[in-house]
């Protein structure tokens, strides 16, 4: 599903599929939002223009800076269709909706070329406007000392580097940069091989409790004595009868031997049936949590490495093992044991010779079982890990089926999962078939000992005990049967301990940093100003990748509003993961007002901070639980933060308004619409020091991206602010501009100053971003 990819890598590989298919039609669905300048340019220029120009092209845009190459333009709003015609036509007519639209376009870049092909003077003009707020605002940083001169910037080398990297930013984005290293995969899931350790079921029997397991072996003592003296009694009664006068009436025995029948049902149902029922709830739910727990805490190498089907089969197919089949296998087995040891134990007693058949016996079943377990546990680990991918295949076609049905590839897909079914169903079989191969060597045995114990029979005829042999006699069809079951039930307790075993892989594996530290000495107050350094900081994403931060260091001064551009791939995002610690430094250090926060619990530190991400999540339930999962807010306060985030006429609109049901994810909201929500959340956070925007508004229109702006400015004034963008206009009014290029900080200065120098790569982002808005403005 694309977890090792960004946003831009995902809409560039489906633009690839897209023009792979051959279509007669394309419709694209703002395909450009998640990609940055140089490679907008270069898709629509490349593909949408040149490679699909013999094809009918439907774009599907929240921006306008292309709408002056397409042949006809349809204008939506409100679900109808506002305005259809030709660009020039359209943007002419001064009361059309296209025409407000690019005018707010013009009023947000503000930017021409002039002949040269440079950068035009007003553009500066207008970023000394947008960014100071006027003199003022600069007055009242220098007040306060946080003028630029107390941040010395990052110098912009001169003349030729920065000159070569501009020309090799732009041809870079010729070049597939997709950089899928060997490392960056989905891990096959390893099976262990070879017996199951004994540490296994001390695992298990520690989730199942210790005085539950010492309650239940006293009830399988009482019960096995209870079913001796049963059998015992049946002996005593048959030899009264051998007697010419019977010492006892039938009804005395018929009336005692009901006795211990009933006895027997009592503790079987109430001792061990319930001891059995109780123990198992108790070890599923302690198994269930060993696993759950530690899975969650897993830091995010694991998910970018792990497929959702390996999951979902651990919690699915391994814990119903656990939750039904083991119980059931154990309590067959020690209720078939018990009555294997009374059947043993009388045939003894009719001959002693049994003895020598027993021994016999034990040695045959011992090599028997130890032959067939090699295979069966082996059968069943690649029975548990078969259905990993075919766990995993459903959930993409699930999530993706919009896309297969749009491509017309259903029919493969089913095809697929019909030849993963069958893979699993392969090893399903020949489970089975090695179970029907012990069953027909535990026949053969069993009629080895009825034909021995009918031989020793007939030739003890004149002195062994007619009542004995026939009990024995005939109960050995039984005995047989429960010595095949019992070896079965063992057999089955061996196969599916191995989902203990795989439940236990993952109740060991790493867990991020802990929550809280106690002893950290945090003020709860913390952060007051929002100060951000970074010294010499470098991480990576997982053990055995390259670094993607390559030892950066920079201050980001309280209140500033910082912009952070680069291409795909260049690190961006990777600040703020490194921000909320979801990735951990490989070495170098992140102070926040003067604190490491490799020092701090994850959950002091996450829950100071506040985040915008580029693909937000919804979770099932009503627009208020997904605002405010906590009720800390009243139901006026939601509504202001939705009217912040331009989504308060959406949500009025919906029958019951804020306990409106989301389903599935948010599917039946837009992108945008989900972005919005993520806004809104933020907003009623607005007590927080730092803010952290990643493409928060790349799927929304120009219009309400500059609302939202307006709003963001007003309801985080003070706070610091990293802005994440490919959009250039949402950063212009930053106080510095960041720029990354493969992990390294490439610039770090005001707009103007950039903008000033030709030679930046931040000059070369504006001159792309804003060729393609000549005509608008014109």
């Amino acid at each position: 599903m694309g977890i090792n990819l960004s946003g831009g890598q995902k809409q560039r590989i489906a633009i690839a599929r897209a023009v792979y298919m051959d279509a007669d039609v394309y419709i694209l669905d703002d395909p450009l939002s998640a990609v940055d300048a140089h490679v907008d340019q270069h898709i629509f220029q490349e593909v949408i223009k040149k490679l699909l120009a013999s094809k009918t092209r439907i774009l599907v845009t929240n921006g306008v800076h292309h709408l002056s190459d397409v042949d006809q333009i349809v204008v939506i709003k409100q679900g109808r269709v506002s305005q259809d015609g030709h660009y020039e036509e359209l943007v002419n007519d001064t009361n059309g909706d296209l025409f407000r639209l690019v005018e707010e376009s013009n009023l947000t870049h503000g930017v021409c070329e002039n002949d040269a092909g440079s950068v035009d003077e007003s553009l500066v003009e207008e970023i000394s406007i947008r960014t100071g707020m006027g003199e003022e605002q600069n007055r009242d940083k220098e007040a306060d000392g946080l003028n630029d001169a107390e941040e010395p910037p990052v110098p912009v080398k001169r003349p030729s580097y920065h000159r070569q990297k501009s020309s090799k930013w732009e041809e870079e984005t010729k070049k597939d940069d997709l950089d899928l290293t060997d490392h960056e995969h989905i891990d096959n899931e390893v099976t262990i091989e070879g017996r199951v350790g004994w540490n296994v079921y001390k695992y298990y029997l520690k989730a199942v409790g210790v005085q539950a397991c010492v309650f239940f072996v006293i009830a399988l003592v009482v019960c096995l004595v209870i079913e001796f003296n049963t059998q015992l009694w049946l002996k005593n009664w048959g030899e009264d009868n051998e007697k010419p006068v019977p010492s006892r009436r039938t009804t005395y025995w018929v009336v005692t031997y009901l006795a211990w029948m009933l006895s027997t049902m009592v503790t079987l149902s109430f001792s061990i049936g319930i001891t059995m029922v109780v123990m198992a709830r108790r070890a599923s739910k302690n198994l269930h949590a060993s696993m759950l727990t530690p899975m969650v805490r897993s830091p995010m190498s694991f998910f970018d490495t792990t497929s959702s089907g390996k999951i979902v089969n651990r919690f699915s197919h391994d814990v119903s093992s656990v939750d039904v089949e083991l119980p059931a296998n154990f309590m067959a087995f020690l209720f078939i044991l018990m009555a294997v040891i009374m059947q043993f134990a009388f045939a003894i007693a009719a001959t002693v010779y049994f003895l020598i058949l027993l021994a016999a016996l034990l040695v045959c079943y011992y090599f028997l079982a130890g032959y067939f377990l090699v295979s069966s546990r082996e059968l069943k680990r690649l029975d548990s890990a078969a259905r990993s991918p075919m766990y995993a295949h459903f959930g993409e076609t699930l999530n993706g089926l919009m896309t297969l049905r749009s491509f017309g590839e259903a029919e493969r897909f089913a095809t697929q999962a019909t030849k993963l079914l069958d893979q699993s169903q392969q090893i399903y079989y020949l489970t089975n078939s090695t179970q029907r191969w012990l069953q027909i060597m535990l026949a053969f045995m069993s009629d080895i000992i009825l034909g021995f114990i009918a031989v020793m029979a007939v030739v003890q005829r004149n002195t062994a005990s007619a009542g004995v042999f026939g009990i024995v006699l005939s109960q050995i069809g039984t005995l047989t049967g429960l010595i095949g079951a019992l070896m079965m039930e063992y057999c089955q307790i061996e196969t599916n301990i191995v989902s203990v075993e795989r439940i236990r892989e993952y109740s060991q594996l790493p867990s991020e940093a802990r929550d809280v530290i106690p002893d950290s000495g945090l003020d709860d107050q913390w952060p007051q100003q929002g100060k951000i350094e970074f010294k010499e900081y470098a991480t990576r994403y997982r053990t055995g990748l390259d670094l993607v931060l390559h030892n950066i260091s920079f201050t980001v001064q309280p209140a500033e509003r910082i912009g952070i551009v680069g291409r795909t791939g260049a690190g961006k995002s990777s600040i703020t993961l490194a921000l909320f610690r979801i990735i951990e430094a490989a070495h170098g250090a992140i102070l926040i007002d003067g604190v490491d926060i490799s020092t701090l619990g994850l959950n002091d530190l996450r829950s100071r901070l506040t985040i915008i991400p580029q693909d937000p999540f919804l979770f099932g339930g009503t627009i208020r639980r997904n605002l405010d999962p906590f009720d800390d807010w009243q139901d006026a306060d939601l509504w202001s933060a939705l009217e912040q985030a331009s989504l308060k006429s959406y949500v009025s609109s919906l029958p019951e308004g804020l306990h409106s049901v989301i389903e599935n994810g948010g599917e039946s909201m837009s992108l945008g619409q989900r972005q919005l929500m993520s806004l809104a959340r933020a907003m009623l956070h607005k007590q927080t020091r730092i803010l952290c925007l990643d493409e928060a508004t790349a799927a929304i229109d120009i219009e309400t991206d500059n609302a939202i702006q307006r709003a963001l400015r007003k309801s985080f004034q003070g706070c610091t602010v990293l802005t994440i963008a490919h959009r250039i206009n949402t950063i212009m009014d930053s106080d510095r501009i960041l720029v990354l290029d493969h992990g390294r900080i490439a610039e770090f200065d005001t707009p103007q100053k950039l903008l000033n120098d030709p030679s930046t790569i931040f000059y070369s982002l504006v001159k792309t971003s804003e060729a393609a808005r000549l005509t608008i403005r014109s």
